[in-house]
């Protein structure tokens, strides 16, 4: 029984071997009638058997007649519609059968010159006709090149191996380079190739894109085309360096470029792209098969196409360098938020634009030249021109780089000053405003806008930190003396600031000192006089003695105005001594100084700002008492005397 069971499983296993060895069924061939393809000889030239080819190679003249053997075979195709070829030249074949069946069997695996075969099949005819002739001419050229590696002592295998090149263009041309090519492949493999410079991705012109270097595809043997594919969705593979899109199916020999847009990438992206294509070379499988009833009769071949995968992977980089850019004044210090900047390339193109805030801006540039620019100032500050942007480069180690970016802040000086002596001014209340900002109370480095003037110039010397504007500065409280008022200025872009059109180096707001006048003349106007006691008084004030220059309230009139600055008020003036022949007067005149520096009498203004005081002379005296007769005693004198002459004379 164990007997039994070992020789059953040994016949099985033996059968399972036969089965694994055996690569297929029989090649059957139907000869038809005289127009079926297996009966039909194709010839090199006409002359061969008497003219019984019914096909002719008129081309095919250049090989030589050896005792008859010419190249010439018949079509072949199998009852499963697959091409066959015959595998020696110098044996025999069925020729022209009508009606009948012929099996080939005993197939087994050809290996033999299994590149060059599989070279001579993929780039011959299996069906489809050779550029350039018809099925029939493509088979004999086919049929040749196989002969070639099968029956290689063959005349005309020799004769291919050997011949120089041919003069013909025609069907040998093409038998004998089928040959040819086949050889080389014999001792080849399929290949699949991608060359470039570099792996460094870089942007496009316009920026919008990072791209690879030229990439050249390469290969031999190849069936099909080559396949590309990235490992990222955004990514594509063009030909075209302008392209926006792209495929993902080439050809041998075709030069691409990797793409991905500019936007997708944030600092750094590693790209792989991954190219597969088949080879047919050796790939495919050949079995040879024998007509068994009779040996004269050639083997028969029959090709499988079959491919073997091939694989080409290239890693790309594209790099942006980090780069950050500070926003600063000209002293250092915080971040200025609120500037427009804008970050341009080698070709002006913009790259990055952001408003500043209280942090660095970020970045991520790919190397090359840069230009920052300003195209709004933050508020208070002077914007760069054109001519100060900031240029630089991002060099190609990729190296961090940061950079400020100064601003000059736009600083308005402002004065107050005696008009009469150029000098700074005590006590007044100022303050600044903005014409479209009414809000606006401090200036950008929080300082208040209302101030008090000091008399010292190191602290009467205002400086105020102010956007660009309309501005105006006004007196709120005028010092005692003088006439308040304001003044207007313009703050530009450029930091500049004008007054009146025209630029200044400060904001000077000047005080007219409140003076009027006192001049003492005669009741007719006529004659100034002098010599008279006068004193003014302050109704509001009795303690005034002096005038605000120090200058005593009592005083002597001369022949010109005397003046006195004086703050506003209401004032008496009176005499306290008549000028000599003149009565004193008892009149007081009452005036008023106002604050705008008018003289306002009994209601009036005084345009001239003049007191003018006026003296009534004494009267004449007329004579009384011990005067009149001491007139009468000397004129009695006289008379008597007068007498005496003119009698002594005998005048009388």
């Amino acid at each position: 029984m164990k007997k039994k069971i070992f020789n059953y499983l040994f016949v099985s296993l033996s059968l399972f071997l036969c089965l694994f060895n055996s690569v297929k069924a029989d090649i059957t061939l139907q000869y038809g009638d005289t127009s079926s393809d297996n009966y039909q000889h194709i010839c090199s030239r006409s002359s061969e058997l008497s003219g019984d080819c019914e096909q002719v190679f008129t081309s095919f003249n250049v090989f030589p007649d050896h005792s008859g053997y010419l190249p010439a075979t018949y079509y072949r195709v199998s009852s499963a519609n697959k091409i066959v070829y015959c595998a020696e030249a110098t044996r025999g074949s069925f020729g022209h059968l009508e009606n009948a069946t012929r099996t080939w069997t005993n197939c087994s695996s050809y290996t033999s010159n299994l590149k060059g075969l599989s070279y001579v099949f993929e780039n011959g005819y299996l069906g489809t006709a050779i550029s350039g002739h018809n099925k029939y001419e493509s088979y004999l050229i086919t049929q040749l090149a196989v002969w070639y590696f099968t029956n290689p002592e063959h005349v005309w295998s020799t004769y291919m191996d050997t011949q120089g090149a041919l003069s013909s263009t025609g069907g040998a041309l093409k038998a004998v380079n089928l040959a040819r090519a086949a050889k080389t492949a014999n001792s080849k493999s399929g290949s699949l190739n991608a060359t470039v410079s570099d792996n460094d991705m870089s942007l496009t012109s316009d920026g919008q894109y990072f791209i690879s270097k030229k990439i050249t595809l390469s290969s031999s043997y190849l069936k099909g085309n080559i396949t590309a594919s990235l490992n990222n969705s955004d990514a594509f593979v063009a030909t075209s360096t302008t392209a926006t899109s792209g495929s993902t199916t080439f050809s041998s020999g075709d030069e691409v470029y990797v793409k991905i847009p500019a936007n997708k990438v944030t600092s750094s992206l590693s790209l792989t792209l991954s190219l597969s294509a088949s080879t047919y070379l050796g790939a495919g499988s050949i079995i040879k098969c024998e007509y068994t009833a009779d040996s004269d009769i050639q083997d028969l071949l029959e090709y499988t196409p079959g491919t073997t995968p091939l694989s080409k992977n290239l890693t790309f980089t594209a790099n942006k360098v980090h780069v950050k850019i500070s926003k600063s004044t000209i002293t250092g210090g915080p971040e200025i938020p609120g500037a427009s900047l804008i970050v341009k390339d080698s070709n002006g193109r913009e790259i990055d634009s952001w408003v500043s805030t209280t942090t660095p801006h970020s970045l991520y540039l790919e190397p090359g030249r840069y230009t920052l620019t300003e195209t709004i100032a933050p508020a208070g500050y002077i914007k760069k021109t054109s001519t100060q942007s900031i240029s630089f480069t991002v060099e190609n180690d990729g190296t961090v780089q940061s950079f400020t970016m100064i601003n000059e802040p736009i600083i308005v000086k402002v004065q107050k000053l005696a008009s009469d002596t150029n000098k700074d001014l005590a006590g007044a209340t100022l303050k600044i405003t903005n014409d479209d900002d009414v809000s606006m109370i401090k200036d950008l480095d929080g300082n208040s806008l209302t101030w008090t003037s000091t008399g010292d110039t190191t602290t009467n010397l205002k400086s105020f930190h102010l956007k660009a504007g309309n501005y105006t500065l006004t007196e709120t409280k005028t010092p005692d003396g003088y006439v308040g008022g304001s003044v207007s200025f313009v703050v530009g872009e450029d930091g500049s600031v004008k007054v009146n059109n025209k630029v200044v180096e400060k904001v000077v707001l000047t005080n007219t000192p409140i003076k009027i006048k006192i001049f003492k003349t005669t009741a007719s106007e006529k004659v100034a006089l002098s010599g008279a006691k006068l004193k003014i008084t302050c109704d509001d004030d009795a303690t005034m003695v002096k005038d605000l220059d120090g200058k005593d309230l009592s005083f002597t009139s001369t022949t010109k105005s005397i003046s006195f600055h004086l703050k506003a008020g209401k004032y008496t003036l009176v005499e306290i001594a008549a000028p000599k022949g003149y009565e004193l007067s008892d009149k007081e005149i009452k005036f008023e100084v106002t604050a705008a520096g008018k003289l306002i009498i009994n209601n009036k203004t005084v345009t001239d700002g003049t007191v003018i005081f006026k003296n009534t002379p004494e009267p004449e005296q007329v004579p009384t008492g011990s005067n009149f007769l001491y007139v009468i005693f000397i004129g009695l004198i006289t008379i008597g005397g007068v007498t005496y002459f003119l009698f002594k004379k005998n005048i009388i």
